[in-house]
């Protein structure tokens, strides 16, 4: 993952951007793609996420999110240097072409202020790009993103229901059947508690 951001800041910067968010967040891929700056609060390093971009015939539209839920999500201090840097960049492009970014713009878009959102399967596309041209293969964007974000944060011990608020599940049950990935560090540390009781000795 960290390979892939480095060859996007280079050739893709605002999909950098996305993968940043996405690996951050755990976010689905229509909701990054229906971001917009008024869902963010740098300050509070916050990010609200209440809709979603789907494909439809003849472009796209935004819905409630899959359910139908609205939820806060907190952002780290890299994300939200990553954002900033996003924001300015947008905002002195769209200066330069006499075009004012609005503050319900999208966050990530292919059009000059930000007036459509980038479209779901672009990711995709983008993603496949560039994880072909790292040379690697085998995952796609959502396993570098919302797999990789619930994964790691039940394999460091985060509560499967703080991990489930951030995904947007409704049970944490659907985060442990879908996302709780077996991670041979953590069967280590497994092993070592077990030794270490089992080793323990008799009085």
């Amino acid at each position: 993952m960290a390979r892939l951001v480095v060859l996007a800041e280079r050739a893709a910067p605002t999909f950098a951007a996305v993968l940043r968010v996405g690996a951050a967040t755990g976010a689905r891929r229509g909701e990054l793609c229906a971001l917009r700056w008024s869902d963010i609060d740098l300050e509070s390093k916050t990010l609200t996420i209440e809709r979603g971009v789907i494909m439809v015939r003849g472009g796209v539209v935004e819905r409630p999110t899959k359910t139908h839920n609205r939820r806060a999500i907190a952002l780290d201090d890299g994300t939200v240097a990553v954002l900033s840097v996003h924001r300015d960049c947008e905002r002195k492009v769209a200066a330069e072409c006499g075009v004012v970014l609005a503050a319900d713009a999208f966050v990530f878009s292919r059009r000059l202020g930000g007036t459509h959102p980038l479209r779901p399967d672009n990711c995709t596309t983008t993603f496949e790009r560039l994880r072909n041209r790292a040379g690697l293969s085998g995952f796609s964007f959502k396993d570098a993103t919302r797999h990789l974000a619930a994964t790691r944060l039940i394999g460091a011990g985060v509560d499967v229901r703080t991990v489930a608020g951030r995904l947007g599940h409704a049970r944490a049950s659907t985060t442990l059947d879908i996302y709780s990935h077996f991670l041979p560090e953590r069967d280590r540390e497994a092993a070592e508690i077990l030794g270490a009781l089992l080793d323990r000795p008799i009085s």
